[in-house]
């Protein structure tokens, strides 16, 4: 049903991005805006706490319910914040401390390769997925000043990038995500997963078959030879 779920579809999941998940305390902390996710499906009514904020009901069938968070952020969006913490730990903790904008500044281990400029508070930034497949992300982004593409999706080797055809640098963001240097004005930008190894694997196993091949097609000379040699001769009468 192209239906997105936070811990996605695979038995394995990766260690940072379950620490990330694990450090969501409530229906309402901003890892849950961080990752885009907007419903909750509950069997059950969920329980909030007595006087705090609940959740709206979007559909109701029976025993099924289906949640809205109304706080959670775009699946791809443009930061001109970047705060530098160096452990996944301390980066967390910098999301659930007060006053930390996630939709404004994100978080990297290591200073990022481009330079950053301020937001301009009144243009429009815009980032939308125009193309995708389970190894393919293609986006159209727009933005008046330097800053960073952030994406509600899982960094892992092999995920390479290009801003209007050229190589670009991907960047582990809030400790499990990904995001690339974004120059201000109008580009297109490609994710592809093609991991090196994968590529060497698949070359390494070309040879490999070129090699039996070659020997099964010297081994079948060889026989078809030794079988002409130890063929009666013939002659005519």
């Amino acid at each position: 049903y192209r239906l997105r779920n936070q811990y996605g579809y695979d038995p394995l999941v990766l260690a940072r991005y379950q620490s990330l998940l694990d450090s969501a305390v409530d229906y309402f902390d901003p890892v849950y805006d961080l990752l885009n996710v907007r419903y909750i499906v509950a069997r059950n009514p969920l329980e909030f706490k007595e006087g705090g904020p609940k959740l709206p009901v979007s559909f109701e069938w029976e025993d099924l319910r289906i949640y809205r968070r109304p706080s959670a952020l775009p699946r791809t969006f443009i930061v001109h914040d970047v705060r530098v913490v160096p452990g996944d730990a301390e980066a967390r903790a910098a999301l659930h401390a007060a006053g930390f904008a996630i939709s404004r500044t994100v978080t990297l281990p290591a200073a990022p390769p481009c330079p950053l400029e301020p937001l301009v508070v009144s243009a429009e930034e815009t980032a939308q997925v125009v193309g995708e497949s389970p190894n393919h992300l293609e986006l159209a982004t727009r933005s008046a000043s330097d800053g960073l593409l952030v994406l509600s999706e899982v960094d892992y080797p092999g995920w390479q990038v290009k801003v209007d055809g050229q190589p670009a640098q991907v960047l582990r963001a809030d400790t499990a995500l990904r995001a690339v240097c974004l120059p201000a004005g109008s580009h297109t930008v490609h994710f592809e997963f093609a991991p090196r190894d994968l590529v060497i694997g698949a070359v390494i196993s070309c040879l490999a078959l070129a090699v039996v091949m070659a020997v099964a097609v010297v081994e079948l000379i060889s026989r078809t030879r030794r079988l002409h040699r130890n063929l009666p001769s013939h002659t005519s009468p």
